[in-house]
Protein backbone atom coordinates (compact mmCIF):
# COMPACT_ATOMS: atom_id res chain seq x y z
CA UNK A 1 0.00 0.00 0.00
CA UNK A 2 2.65 2.35 1.31
CA UNK A 3 4.61 1.74 -2.28
CA UNK A 4 0.78 2.23 -4.55
CA UNK A 5 0.92 5.77 -2.39
CA UNK A 6 4.22 6.76 -3.47
CA UNK A 7 3.82 5.87 -7.17
CA UNK A 8 0.80 8.24 -7.04
CA UNK A 9 2.16 11.22 -5.96
CA UNK A 10 5.26 10.26 -8.15
CA UNK A 11 2.62 10.34 -11.22
CA UNK A 12 0.39 13.06 -10.24
CA UNK A 13 2.88 15.52 -9.45
CA UNK A 14 3.05 18.76 -11.83
CA UNK A 15 6.30 19.17 -14.57
CA UNK A 16 8.68 21.70 -13.59
CA UNK A 17 8.48 24.69 -15.83
CA UNK A 18 9.94 28.35 -15.65
CA UNK A 19 9.07 31.70 -16.65
CA UNK A 20 10.79 34.73 -17.58
CA UNK A 21 8.55 38.07 -16.96
CA UNK A 22 11.40 39.98 -18.96
CA UNK A 23 12.23 37.41 -21.82
CA UNK A 24 8.14 36.76 -22.36
CA UNK A 25 8.31 40.34 -22.71
CA UNK A 26 11.10 40.04 -25.44
CA UNK A 27 9.36 37.29 -27.12
CA UNK A 28 6.47 38.88 -27.67
CA UNK A 29 5.71 40.88 -30.78
CA UNK A 30 2.64 42.46 -29.35
CA UNK A 31 5.24 43.96 -26.33
CA UNK A 32 7.83 44.85 -29.12
CA UNK A 33 5.13 47.15 -30.13
CA UNK A 34 5.08 49.14 -27.03
CA UNK A 35 8.94 50.03 -27.75
CA UNK A 36 8.49 50.45 -31.34
CA UNK A 37 6.07 53.45 -30.71
CA UNK A 38 7.65 54.75 -27.29
CA UNK A 39 11.01 55.00 -28.80
CA UNK A 40 10.47 57.76 -31.44
CA UNK A 41 8.45 59.53 -29.34
CA UNK A 42 10.71 59.27 -26.43
CA UNK A 43 13.47 60.87 -29.32
CA UNK A 44 11.86 63.11 -29.93
CA UNK A 45 10.39 64.91 -26.58
CA UNK A 46 14.03 64.43 -24.94
CA UNK A 47 15.35 66.24 -28.41
CA UNK A 48 12.90 68.84 -27.90
CA UNK A 49 13.90 69.29 -24.68
CA UNK A 50 17.32 69.78 -25.27
CA UNK A 51 16.85 72.15 -28.19
CA UNK A 52 14.57 74.21 -26.10
CA UNK A 53 17.16 74.09 -23.01
CA UNK A 54 20.01 75.27 -25.62
CA UNK A 55 18.01 78.06 -26.70
CA UNK A 56 16.93 79.32 -23.48
CA UNK A 57 20.21 79.10 -22.10
CA UNK A 58 21.50 81.43 -24.80
CA UNK A 59 18.70 83.90 -23.84
CA UNK A 60 19.66 84.05 -20.58
CA UNK A 61 23.26 84.11 -20.70
CA UNK A 62 22.73 87.12 -23.15
CA UNK A 63 19.85 88.78 -21.10
CA UNK A 64 22.79 88.29 -17.96
CA UNK A 65 25.92 89.30 -20.12
CA UNK A 66 23.49 92.95 -20.85
CA UNK A 67 22.82 93.64 -17.53
CA UNK A 68 21.33 97.11 -16.88
CA UNK A 69 20.60 97.35 -21.11
CA UNK A 70 18.01 95.11 -20.46
CA UNK A 71 14.31 95.95 -20.58
CA UNK A 72 11.86 94.66 -18.35
CA UNK A 73 9.78 93.07 -21.08
CA UNK A 74 12.92 91.09 -22.47
CA UNK A 75 13.48 89.76 -18.65
CA UNK A 76 9.78 89.02 -18.59
CA UNK A 77 10.20 87.31 -21.89
CA UNK A 78 12.78 85.49 -20.51
CA UNK A 79 11.27 84.06 -17.29
CA UNK A 80 8.48 82.89 -19.34
CA UNK A 81 9.96 80.56 -21.78
CA UNK A 82 12.03 79.35 -18.31
CA UNK A 83 7.83 78.50 -17.17
CA UNK A 84 7.24 77.26 -20.19
CA UNK A 85 10.46 74.68 -20.44
CA UNK A 86 9.76 73.73 -17.26
CA UNK A 87 6.15 72.92 -17.41
CA UNK A 88 7.07 71.19 -20.97
CA UNK A 89 9.60 68.93 -18.56
CA UNK A 90 6.90 68.06 -16.08
CA UNK A 91 4.48 67.39 -18.61
CA UNK A 92 6.97 64.62 -20.87
CA UNK A 93 8.16 62.86 -17.47
CA UNK A 94 4.48 62.57 -16.74
CA UNK A 95 3.38 61.33 -20.00
CA UNK A 96 6.54 58.99 -20.22
CA UNK A 97 5.78 57.41 -16.48
CA UNK A 98 2.11 57.22 -17.30
CA UNK A 99 3.27 54.91 -20.68
CA UNK A 100 5.56 53.30 -18.71
CA UNK A 101 3.14 52.20 -15.83
CA UNK A 102 0.45 51.69 -17.68
CA UNK A 103 2.11 48.96 -20.36
CA UNK A 104 3.77 47.71 -17.31
CA UNK A 105 0.25 46.99 -15.85
CA UNK A 106 -0.78 45.50 -19.08
CA UNK A 107 1.60 43.01 -19.36
CA UNK A 108 1.46 41.58 -16.09
CA UNK A 109 -2.23 41.40 -16.20
CA UNK A 110 -1.70 39.80 -19.27
CA UNK A 111 1.01 37.62 -17.94
CA UNK A 112 -1.08 36.47 -15.12
CA UNK A 113 -3.88 35.61 -16.70
CA UNK A 114 -2.18 32.87 -18.96
CA UNK A 115 0.06 31.74 -15.89
CA UNK A 116 -3.41 30.82 -14.05
CA UNK A 117 -4.26 28.99 -16.74
CA UNK A 118 -1.43 26.85 -16.71
CA UNK A 119 -2.01 26.36 -12.84
CA UNK A 120 -2.08 22.37 -11.98
CA UNK A 121 -0.18 21.51 -15.48
CA UNK A 122 3.30 22.80 -14.04
CA UNK A 123 5.09 23.69 -11.05
CA UNK A 124 5.77 26.87 -12.08
CA UNK A 125 8.74 29.03 -11.23
CA UNK A 126 10.07 32.24 -12.31
CA UNK A 127 14.05 32.11 -13.34
CA UNK A 128 16.17 34.83 -15.40
CA UNK A 129 18.77 33.63 -17.28
CA UNK A 130 22.45 34.26 -16.11
CA UNK A 131 24.31 37.10 -17.95
CA UNK A 132 27.47 38.76 -18.33
CA UNK A 133 30.20 36.92 -15.26
CA UNK A 134 27.73 34.76 -14.17
CA UNK A 135 26.96 33.30 -17.20
CA UNK A 136 30.67 32.46 -17.03
CA UNK A 137 31.59 31.04 -14.08
CA UNK A 138 28.09 29.78 -13.17
CA UNK A 139 25.41 31.00 -10.32
CA UNK A 140 26.16 32.11 -7.48
CA UNK A 141 24.92 30.32 -4.02
CA UNK A 142 21.89 32.72 -4.44
CA UNK A 143 20.89 32.50 -7.81
CA UNK A 144 18.96 30.24 -9.14
CA UNK A 145 19.25 27.75 -11.80
CA UNK A 146 16.42 27.32 -14.45
CA UNK A 147 15.02 24.08 -14.25
CA UNK A 148 12.31 22.07 -16.12
CA UNK A 149 10.17 23.25 -19.00
CA UNK A 150 10.58 26.71 -20.89
CA UNK A 151 7.35 28.42 -21.49
CA UNK A 152 8.43 31.73 -22.04
CA UNK A 153 8.09 30.86 -26.02
CA UNK A 154 4.54 29.55 -25.13
CA UNK A 155 3.71 32.42 -22.38
CA UNK A 156 4.70 34.66 -25.32
CA UNK A 157 2.63 33.15 -28.36
CA UNK A 158 -0.43 33.26 -26.16
CA UNK A 159 0.04 37.15 -25.01
CA UNK A 160 -0.07 37.29 -28.84
CA UNK A 161 -2.68 35.27 -29.72
CA UNK A 162 -5.14 37.49 -27.29
CA UNK A 163 -7.33 39.86 -29.15
CA UNK A 164 -8.55 41.57 -25.94
CA UNK A 165 -4.73 42.12 -25.11
CA UNK A 166 -4.10 43.75 -28.61
CA UNK A 167 -7.27 46.03 -28.06
CA UNK A 168 -6.00 47.28 -25.32
CA UNK A 169 -2.18 47.62 -27.03
CA UNK A 170 -3.94 49.80 -29.73
CA UNK A 171 -5.43 51.84 -27.48
CA UNK A 172 -2.56 53.13 -25.49
CA UNK A 173 -0.08 53.39 -28.21
CA UNK A 174 -3.06 55.32 -30.48
CA UNK A 175 -3.06 57.82 -27.12
CA UNK A 176 -1.15 61.09 -28.61
CA UNK A 177 2.11 62.54 -26.99
CA UNK A 178 3.00 66.25 -25.89
CA UNK A 179 5.34 68.40 -27.91
CA UNK A 180 7.52 70.82 -25.38
CA UNK A 181 8.91 72.98 -27.72
CA UNK A 182 9.32 76.54 -26.43
CA UNK A 183 7.67 79.06 -28.53
CA UNK A 184 9.31 82.17 -28.68
CA UNK A 185 8.45 85.36 -30.68
CA UNK A 186 10.70 87.84 -32.22
CA UNK A 187 11.62 90.90 -30.07
CA UNK A 188 13.17 94.23 -29.90
CA UNK A 189 16.92 95.04 -30.79
CA UNK A 190 18.64 97.16 -27.75
CA UNK A 191 20.29 100.18 -29.13
CA UNK A 192 24.39 100.29 -29.53
CA UNK A 193 26.44 100.76 -32.73
CA UNK A 194 23.10 100.90 -34.54
CA UNK A 195 20.00 100.02 -34.20
CA UNK A 196 18.04 98.00 -37.75
CA UNK A 197 20.66 94.92 -37.64
CA UNK A 198 22.00 93.20 -34.52
CA UNK A 199 24.39 90.49 -32.81
CA UNK A 200 24.48 87.81 -29.91
CA UNK A 201 26.41 88.95 -27.32
CA UNK A 202 26.09 85.30 -25.85
CA UNK A 203 27.08 83.72 -28.91
CA UNK A 204 30.33 86.50 -29.66
CA UNK A 205 31.53 85.82 -26.17
CA UNK A 206 31.10 81.88 -26.52
CA UNK A 207 33.37 82.07 -29.94
CA UNK A 208 35.84 84.57 -28.45
CA UNK A 209 36.29 83.26 -24.91
CA UNK A 210 35.72 80.51 -22.28
CA UNK A 211 34.43 83.51 -19.76
CA UNK A 212 31.00 82.31 -19.15
CA UNK A 213 32.12 78.42 -18.65
CA UNK A 214 34.08 79.96 -16.14
CA UNK A 215 31.19 81.54 -14.69
CA UNK A 216 28.76 78.77 -14.64
CA UNK A 217 31.49 75.97 -13.10
CA UNK A 218 32.18 78.38 -10.35
CA UNK A 219 28.21 78.80 -9.30
CA UNK A 220 28.02 74.91 -9.89
CA UNK A 221 30.84 74.76 -7.25
CA UNK A 222 29.43 76.82 -4.81
CA UNK A 223 25.50 75.61 -5.21
CA UNK A 224 26.35 71.98 -4.79
CA UNK A 225 26.99 72.38 -1.26
CA UNK A 226 23.47 73.62 -0.75
CA UNK A 227 21.75 70.46 -2.52
CA UNK A 228 20.40 68.77 0.00
CA UNK A 229 19.11 71.77 2.15
CA UNK A 230 17.56 72.81 -0.91
CA UNK A 231 15.55 69.61 -0.99
CA UNK A 232 13.33 71.00 1.49
CA UNK A 233 12.99 74.77 1.45
CA UNK A 234 10.32 74.85 4.36
CA UNK A 235 13.16 73.83 6.84
CA UNK A 236 14.97 76.45 8.26
CA UNK A 237 18.23 74.47 6.92
CA UNK A 238 16.77 74.69 3.89
CA UNK A 239 14.92 78.41 4.14
CA UNK A 240 19.25 78.98 4.87
CA UNK A 241 19.99 77.91 2.05
CA UNK A 242 17.62 79.18 -0.41
CA UNK A 243 18.89 82.48 0.69
CA UNK A 244 22.72 82.08 0.20
CA UNK A 245 21.80 80.49 -3.11
CA UNK A 246 19.64 83.68 -4.35
CA UNK A 247 22.41 86.05 -3.18
CA UNK A 248 24.93 83.37 -5.15
CA UNK A 249 23.12 83.97 -7.98
CA UNK A 250 22.97 87.96 -7.75
CA UNK A 251 26.91 88.01 -7.09
CA UNK A 252 27.19 85.59 -10.43
CA UNK A 253 24.68 88.04 -12.23
CA UNK A 254 26.73 90.94 -11.00
CA UNK A 255 29.88 89.29 -12.39
CA UNK A 256 28.46 88.28 -15.73
CA UNK A 257 27.11 91.75 -16.35
CA UNK A 258 30.44 93.59 -15.24
CA UNK A 259 31.83 91.03 -17.90
CA UNK A 260 29.54 91.74 -20.54
CA UNK A 261 30.38 94.89 -20.04
CA UNK A 262 34.10 94.78 -20.63
CA UNK A 263 34.00 92.43 -23.59
CA UNK A 264 31.00 95.23 -25.14
CA UNK A 265 33.95 97.76 -24.27
CA UNK A 266 36.37 95.35 -26.35
CA UNK A 267 34.65 94.99 -29.45
CA UNK A 268 32.73 97.99 -30.07
CA UNK A 269 35.68 99.75 -32.11
CA UNK A 270 36.59 96.95 -33.97
CA UNK A 271 33.28 96.65 -35.52
CA UNK A 272 32.35 100.08 -35.75
CA UNK A 273 35.86 100.41 -38.05
CA UNK A 274 34.60 97.47 -40.29
CA UNK A 275 30.89 99.14 -40.99
CA UNK A 276 28.92 97.04 -38.84
CA UNK A 277 26.34 99.22 -37.57
CA UNK A 278 24.70 96.77 -35.14
CA UNK A 279 22.22 96.78 -32.21
CA UNK A 280 22.19 94.14 -29.34
CA UNK A 281 19.81 90.80 -29.54
CA UNK A 282 19.39 88.62 -26.58
CA UNK A 283 16.84 86.00 -28.36
CA UNK A 284 18.45 83.53 -30.49
CA UNK A 285 17.78 83.00 -33.53
CA UNK A 286 15.86 79.63 -32.78
CA UNK A 287 13.27 81.31 -30.68
CA UNK A 288 12.59 84.08 -33.39
CA UNK A 289 15.60 86.37 -33.46
CA UNK A 290 15.21 89.89 -33.54
CA UNK A 291 13.39 92.48 -35.78
CA UNK A 292 16.33 93.02 -38.73
CA UNK A 293 19.36 90.95 -39.82
CA UNK A 294 21.31 88.67 -37.78
CA UNK A 295 24.99 89.72 -38.16
CA UNK A 296 26.23 87.86 -35.27
CA UNK A 297 28.45 85.37 -37.38
CA UNK A 298 30.20 88.46 -39.64
CA UNK A 299 30.57 90.08 -36.28
CA UNK A 300 32.85 87.28 -34.41
CA UNK A 301 34.96 86.93 -37.96
CA UNK A 302 35.87 90.48 -37.50
CA UNK A 303 36.72 90.17 -33.67
CA UNK A 304 38.42 86.75 -34.60
CA UNK A 305 40.78 88.51 -37.03
CA UNK A 306 41.47 91.60 -34.96
CA UNK A 307 44.59 91.10 -33.21
CA UNK A 308 44.21 93.62 -30.76
CA UNK A 309 41.07 92.23 -29.33
CA UNK A 310 42.60 88.67 -29.36
CA UNK A 311 45.41 90.03 -27.68
CA UNK A 312 42.93 91.72 -25.03
CA UNK A 313 40.83 88.53 -24.06
CA UNK A 314 44.71 86.46 -24.28
CA UNK A 315 45.61 88.70 -21.37
CA UNK A 316 42.27 87.78 -19.35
Amino acid sequence: MLALALLTNVASAAEPAYYSPDAVAGASATFARFADVAAPHFETLQLELAQSAKSIDVLDTSVNLLGDRVTPELTAYRDGLRRDLTKGYMQAQAHVGWFEDASTSIFTQALERELKALEGQYELNVCRARTGMSAITGPGASMKQCEGKDLNPQLAKKLDGSQALTDVVDQLTSEPWPSVQVQGTEQAVLPWIGSQDYINLALVDRALSERMKDFNQALDDELLPLEDALADTKTEDGKAALAKADALRETYESDVAGWGNTLLGMIEKPLDKKGLEVGLCANPESLGGCVGTDRTKEAIEILKADKKVQKALSAL
